[in-house]
């Protein structure tokens, strides 16, 4: 017996070939599913369902949004900090199209370029040596969507909305964000608030409500062919804080640096409802049902991320003249976001 089971064992040299073998088959698994995860971000994901968002959503060190506590945030007048700001720029061409999350606005064709640059932060310079922190940095925008609620709160507060304007540095700027993957992002956040009895619009933003998209991607979306200014949308006051934070939707990824503008911009109550329904109920390929044009169940209406840590992280304030006059317009925002909140 003893004899018969030596004859049956394999060879160190089977063996060893099985084991390369099973090494090999290994390697191209891992491989795959790394392929797999780099296309993660452009799958869909469902605000009710956070847990299941990628690793770095739910780990990650400098996430956002943030809540951001007034009487803590460091006032900077240090002009290293302070954008340079000329023109948003204005648009000939755009798309307003339904995500299957929100509402956005692609660019297209300008008629007026965008004028703005930032300074480089750790985000930009990563390991460059052409590029040193206070450097400005030209930017071009990208797409701006929204939010209902507010992402970002104000001493614990929401504002009805938020809008984002989504840009990057522009390529040739800072030799590292050439090397990242949608390079480095700069986000311009405005909060969109209830005026008096919660009838007054900002025009630019009623005019992007006037013609809903039926359904969802760029292909059912409502092309325009008329001048949008985005200067408009930008608070007259362009106070901000600013912080280094994430995506707030999957990946997550820790490149953005956040303009959030201190002061509101006016939207009646009817377009944050429609926006609401239109989250909900607009047809889509992740429905379960397309029932006469509605999707069913219907989606969650709210689409903003709750409010992550802060991980030690600074917020600054940023303003071109330390007027206390405009610190007393902030106090004043934040009380009535505490008599207005939800």
């Amino acid at each position: 017996m003893q004899s018969l089971l030596f004859s049956l064992s394999p060879s160190p040299f089977v063996v060893l070939s099985a084991w390369l073998t099973m090494r090999s088959f290994l390697t191209v698994v891992v491989a795959a599913l790394m392929v797999v995860n780099a296309f993660a971000s452009e799958l869909p994901f469902d605000y009710r369902a956070m847990s299941d968002w990628p690793k770095l959503c739910n780990q990650g060190k400098q996430q956002s949004p943030i809540n951001i506590y007034t009487k803590e945030v460091t006032i900077s007048s240090d002009k290293l900090q302070t954008m340079e700001f000329k023109t948003m720029g204005t648009l000939e061409k755009y798309v307003v199209m339904f995500t299957g999350t929100c509402l956005q606005v692609t660019f297209k064709d300008w008629s007026v370029e965008t004028d703005v640059k930032i300074p480089a932060n750790e985000y930009h310079i990563g390991n460059s040596t052409e590029v040193k922190e206070g450097q400005l940095l030209a930017i071009e925008p990208i797409q701006m969507h929204i939010h209902t609620l507010s992402e970002h709160t104000l001493d614990g507060f929401y504002a009805p909305g938020e809008l984002h304007i989504v840009t990057k540095v522009r390529d040739g700027e800072s030799d590292y964000c050439d090397t990242i993957e949608g390079g480095c992002i700069a986000v311009f956040a405005v909060l969109l608030t209830y005026e008096r009895h919660g009838n007054k619009n900002n025009h630019v933003l009623k005019e992007m409500f006037d013609k809903m998209p039926p359904g969802t991607g760029e292909k059912d979306g409502v092309h325009h062919k008329t001048k949008l200014d985005l200067d408009e949308l930008i608070p007259e006051d362009r106070d901000y804080f600013l912080y280094k934070g994430s995506y707030t939707t999957p990946p997550c990824t820790e490149v953005v640096t956040w303009h959030v503008f201190a002061e509101p911009v006016d939207i009646a109550a009817e377009l944050i409802q429609q926006h609401q329904h239109m989250v909900s109920f607009t047809q889509g390929e992740d429905c379960t049902f397309n029932y006469h044009g509605y999707c069913s169940p219907p989606r969650e209406k709210t689409n903003y991320r709750p409010i992550q840590r802060h991980m030690g992280r600074d917020v600054y304030l940023i303003r071109a003249e330390m007027s206390l006059c405009r610190w007393n317009y902030l106090e004043s925002l934040v009380s009535y976001l505490k008599v207005n909140r939800r």
